[in-house]
């Protein structure tokens, strides 16, 4: 997003990677809440993400699909980040 965000290009942001689980991570976050919300502006940018990270847009399809976050609250931290790796990671053997 640097380069293309007038708030970020303001920031001293270094770049270091790719970090593939965050970007992934960060990804699929996104795409969830705005499917789950019906976020009628963000579903453009569904669409154009899956052209380059179509196995992440269907992640994020099926944890809409099977409410995977709809009450967060009762989990605790170390199980939410054990069920997102084991889900990323199932994405990078596909």
């Amino acid at each position: 997003m640097r380069g293309t965000t007038p708030y970020l290009n303001k920031k001293p942001i270094v770049i270091e990677g790719p970090v593939k689980y965050l970007e992934w991570l960060s990804i699929l976050l996104n795409v969830y809440f705005d499917l789950s919300n019906n976020y009628e502006k963000g579903l453009p940018m569904c669409e154009f993400m899956s052209e380059d990270y179509p196995t992440i847009i269907e992640l994020a399809k099926e944890w809409v699909e099977t409410a995977k976050l709809i009450n967060p609250h009762h989990l605790k931290i170390e199980d939410v980040y054990e069920m997102l790796i084991k889900d990323l990671q199932q994405v990078e053997s596909a």
